[in-house]
């Protein structure tokens, strides 16, 4: 098992680095006035240059992304109820979330930000997990009929 979520952390960490990128393009559309934000302000004050806060934000970003393909397997252990997989799921992935969100400066850091923050986080989950769960009853059903 530890094998196999290695494997997958490593298939994980470029897909986070795609998506930290379109993330800096989504900050630049909002707030660059034209112009390529590579790392969001706050975040080179932070960590005293430009050239630093991308190498933190491009570690951070490999992480991300290593940890969302790790949790995977989660999926996969089927001795766990649905129930149970969703929840693990959503516990390790918002958990592990949050720490890049507020590291990176994704977010305002503040009550209401981690709470904007957290909506907005919860209910992505929920459109994938709904298009997801749609996804598999179509297959069960389709299974049934053949039957």
């Amino acid at each position: 098992m530890r094998r196999i979520v290695l494997h997958r952390a490593l298939r994980g960490a470029p897909v986070g680095l795609l998506i930290c990128h379109f993330i800096t393009l989504v900050i630049s559309l909002q707030h660059g006035n034209g112009t390529y934000l590579a790392v969001p302000q706050a975040l080179i004050a932070d960590w005293g240059g430009e050239l630093n806060a991308v190498l933190v934000q491009t570690g951070l970003c490999l992480a991300y992304g290593a940890m969302w393909g790790g949790a995977s397997v989660i999926w996969e252990i089927e001795r766990w109820s649905p129930l149970r997989m969703t929840l693990t799921h959503l516990a390790v992935t918002a958990g592990s979330t949050l720490p890049v969100a507020w590291l990176l400066r994704w977010m305002p850091r503040s009550a209401l930000g981690v709470g904007v923050y957290f909506a907005i986080f919860f209910g992505i989950y929920l459109c994938i997990w709904l298009g997801s769960y749609a996804k598999v009853k179509a297959s069960i059903d389709r299974i049934n009929r053949k039957m």
